[in-house]
């Protein structure tokens, strides 16, 4: 078995937008099906959802996974994901889903950022979880589309990483 099953889950605090990295098991299953963005420089970025479609007003959490896919250890620095910044939402006609105020908080809060360094071995995943529905309002009834496109320091090197493209139903209240 591959170690990038055995996965560190950094799930983003929703009051303080800090991160508290979690040891976590992966399941085989739901890695290999994960829908991935190109290879950028030595990382690869997947966008997926527990489910596609849900009720306006419930709360939708999305999962980032960071892969290492080259040969050897990388040292990355890890920072908070800034909403509208590396991340952004939109309607399937193309234009920006509206934040929420405390989305708005967080992106003009962005910037602020950790001196701490990861090391990634080859094949290993670091995998995040954002609450959709508490930065951006999908409370209207449409179809949605989200993305993860952000910078990744590595080593002194800086490279742009974006996501598979992510789908999102959101119906009506019944």
């Amino acid at each position: 078995m591959r170690s990038s099953f055995i996965s560190a889950l950094v799930a983003v605090c929703v009051v303080c937008g800090c991160t508290h990295p979690v040891e976590t098991i992966q399941e085989e299953p739901r890695m290999s099906d994960l829908e991935w963005g190109p290879v950028t420089e030595w990382c690869r970025v997947s966008l997926s959802a527990d489910r596609s479609s849900s009720v306006a007003g419930e709360k939708i959490t999305v999962t980032v996974v960071l892969r290492n896919v080259s040969d050897k250890p990388v040292q990355y620095e890890p920072y908070p994901f800034a909403p509208g910044i590396d991340y952004k939402v939109f309607a399937a006609e193309g234009e920006s889903a509206e934040m929420t105020a405390y989305g708005r908080l967080l992106r003009d809060s962005a910037g602020v950022s950790s001196s701490a360094v990861e090391t990634l071995a080859p094949g290993q995943d670091v995998v995040y979880e954002l609450l959709l529905s508490r930065v951006y309002d999908l409370t209207v009834a449409k179809s949605y589309r989200a993305q993860v496109s952000r910078v990744i320091v590595s080593q002194g090197r800086s490279a742009t990483a974006s996501s598979n493209v992510l789908k999102l139903e959101v119906s009506e209240r019944e």
